[in-house]
């Protein structure tokens, strides 16, 4: 008996060390000011993605492959006559790396990039492109473009073979919710579109803007920014057609996001400006600058650095607790 309420004892207190730990993680502040940037890669770099310990950074004509964090880079096998656009992205499922390239289609590679292969109809011409591998091994590809703007969907076997879903409208982001439940935005009419059989079907949300860049699902919300830099957001389990707007930021045309559950931290680049980061839901943001930089593009949130992709290079901050 003596030996069960030691037992007991122990259980309790590790339960308790346990959930302590939780919470203080759960409870990290990060600090928004002073942010400390290091230039990690020079040159104009596009996009940037973590698959394990591993980055994969995306550059006009070339993919690079960092195993410690962005401090050194290896140049991959990316046909050197290609201009990269902005997809990024890596199906687990299947272990492939797809990058959309600039009039040329998607490629994709299964040995993390040593090689590429093309894919996508003929005469598949890339204007902008986004890619959402879902974690069942299929692929939603949005376009750009005045032949080949829509949304498009890929059983993800290899080589991937495109069946557009959806035609109309330039989509410039998609969001997923879960592998049935899709979001997407652009620029035309509608604005936003919703999936809920995994990007087989696709039906219209009515919005007043009808130029949206970017669309995020984070927590039960769905926030959009348009081109003029207006942040709308939405509840998805009361009414997704209700888009309130919380907030304008500075800049125009293009704006990226990211957020991350620490801190419950959202991130939004503006191109012309700088970075905007909120932890109230986009009620109010606190604006950051890296000097020396003309062009914000994707902010991306990995464990607890940011990395922000410019038009002078890849930038690095570490949070500060």
């Amino acid at each position: 008996m003596k030996l069960f309420f030691q037992l007991m004892l122990l259980a309790g207190m590790l339960l308790c060390l346990n959930g302590c730990s939780k919470e203080k993680n759960q409870s990290k502040t990060i600090q928004l000011e002073n942010l400390n940037w290091t230039k990690i890669n020079d040159g104009l770099s596009i996009n940037l993605i973590a698959v394990g310990n591993e980055l994969f950074l995306t550059k006009q004509n070339q993919v690079l492959k960092s195993t410690d964090m962005g401090t050194s880079w290896i140049k991959l096998g990316w046909p050197a006559d290609l201009s990269v656009y902005g997809g990024l992205a890596y199906s687990p499922k299947n272990n492939q790396l797809i990058i959309s390239a600039a009039n040329n289609g998607w490629y994709y590679s299964t040995d993390k990039g040593l090689s590429f292969k093309q894919s996508g109809p003929t005469g598949f011409n890339t204007g902008s492109a986004v890619i959402l591998p879902l974690s069942n091994g299929q692929i939603i590809g949005a376009q750009t473009g005045n032949n080949v703007k829509g949304l498009y969907k890929s059983a993800g076997i290899t080589p991937l073979n495109w069946s557009q879903k959806m035609t109309g409208v330039d989509f410039t982001s998609i969001t997923k919710v879960t592998d049935d439940t899709l979001y997407a935005c652009g620029v035309g009419a509608p604005a936003i579109v919703k999936s809920i059989d995994g990007g087989e079907s696709w039906t219209a949300i009515e919005t007043k803007s009808h130029a949206l860049n970017y669309i995020l699902s984070y927590q039960d919300s769905i926030m959009v920014v348009n081109r003029w830099g207006t942040i709308s957001v939405a509840n998805r389990k009361s009414n997704i057609d209700l888009y309130a707007v919380r907030s304008t930021i500075a800049g125009n045309m293009a704006h990226f996001a990211d957020y991350s559950s620490i801190d419950k931290l959202l991130i939004i680049t503006a191109a012309e400006n700088g970075i905007y980061m909120s932890r109230d839901m986009a009620f109010s943001f606190k604006f950051n600058s890296i000097p020396g930089v003309k062009t914000y593009i994707h902010p991306k949130i990995i464990g607890d650095y940011l990395f922000v992709n410019t038009d002078a290079g890849l930038y690095r901050a570490q949070f500060k607790f």
